[in-house]
């Protein structure tokens, strides 16, 4: 609870109080339980198995803690990137990223602002996401894409 906390705090100052609330009911398993799991959670960290077969696509949500992400299998994805305003989600920029079966390392993720993931490919997307809680991980701003290891 002391993470959700600091994550509210951090969104606050960003979003100012409505929209950092509002943000927060599109965390990745509120907004979009079919594809995200929570597997293990502690006050460090939160790990999420997500997992989206071909032709399926996930709901617009967000990731507001910086996380380390294990793709076990990998597919073509097209990647829509929304904002929300006035409560309504407006979608903008689509764009196709990864191939089936891709295996990268594991890569290292800032908070990721509202977007969904579409499976367009032949393979079912499979990964582990190692988000990070406390205070390293609310000083992190969302929206920042990739970012460097503390």
């Amino acid at each position: 609870m002391v993470a959700a906390n600091l994550l509210f705090v951090s969104c606050l100052g960003i979003y100012g109080e409505d929209g950092a609330a509002k943000l927060a009911t599109y965390d990745a398993v509120v907004a979009d339980p079919g594809h995200h799991r929570v597997v293990f959670e502690n006050e460090k960290v939160r790990v999420l198995e997500v997992i989206v077969k071909p032709g399926e696509k996930e709901a617009f949500h967000v990731h507001l803690m910086p996380t380390v992400m294990t793709i076990i299998t990998g597919a073509k994805l097209r990647l829509t990137l929304a904002t929300l305003e006035d409560d309504k989600v407006v979608i903008g920029k689509s764009m196709e990223i990864g191939n089936d079966n891709l295996q990268p390392p594991p890569l290292w993720m800032g908070p990721e602002m509202l977007h969904s993931f579409e499976n367009i490919g032949a393979v079912t997307f499979h990964a582990y996401r190692v988000e990070l809680k406390g205070e390293e991980g609310s000083k992190q701003t969302p929206g920042t894409g990739a970012a460097t290891p503390p």
